[in-house]
């Protein structure tokens, strides 16, 4: 593991202008594969991946779940966008902005610091550009993926994202996580 130097601990950002767009269907229908890049102008992204671009991306969340991030403003208009294009195809569309929190981490030592507290690989090799990995952060549920080494993104439930914060806090310290958490 590398060593860490004063002032190069990654901090964690609360973004408040986020939007989440819950989508599920069936994936592997053309018809919702082409009014999902008809509407966002991102491609449906295969198991364990994000699609980006410009401002939006998508998530693969399960075989018939996919979250869509796109700027809080766009949400509403979005769905209704989608709705239409689906026409009688069977799906859910949902606006879940005020269930789940987006922080943005910069920084260095990222990897290091997320794997105080998650049980997967944070492994070059494992974690790449474009691998959206569900998991847990401590004891509770959240997801990963980033831009770069030096800045990554994570979600969790809004309820937990106070606790997010602190346990991202804590572990940003140089050494074990003390047992209070």
């Amino acid at each position: 593991m590398a060593k860490a130097t004063v002032g190069s601990t990654p901090k964690l950002n609360l973004l408040d202008d986020v939007g989440m767009i819950l989508f599920r269907g069936d994936l592997k229908s053309k018809t919702l594969q082409d009014a999902i890049v008809e509407v966002t102008g991102v491609k449906v992204p295969v198991r364990g991946k994000i699609s980006t671009e410009d401002q939006t991306s998508i998530a693969w969340m399960s075989p018939d779940e996919l979250l869509l991030f796109v700027p809080l403003e766009r949400v509403g208009e979005l769905i209704e966008d989608l709705n239409h294009k689906m026409g009688e195809e069977d799906t859910l569309i949902w606006d879940i902005s005020d269930l789940r929190s987006v922080f943005e981490i910069e920084g260095n030592f990222i990897r290091e610091v997320l794997a105080k507290n998650t049980p997967i690989d944070l492994n070059k090799d494992k974690m790449r550009k474009g691998t959206f990995r569900r998991t847990r952060f401590g004891q509770i549920a959240v997801a990963f993926w980033f831009e770069s080494e030096t800045k990554w993104f994570m979600i969790c439930r809004r309820s937990e994202a106070e606790y997010a914060q602190q346990l991202f806090e804590v572990s940003s310290k140089p050494g074990e996580i003390p047992s209070v958490f």
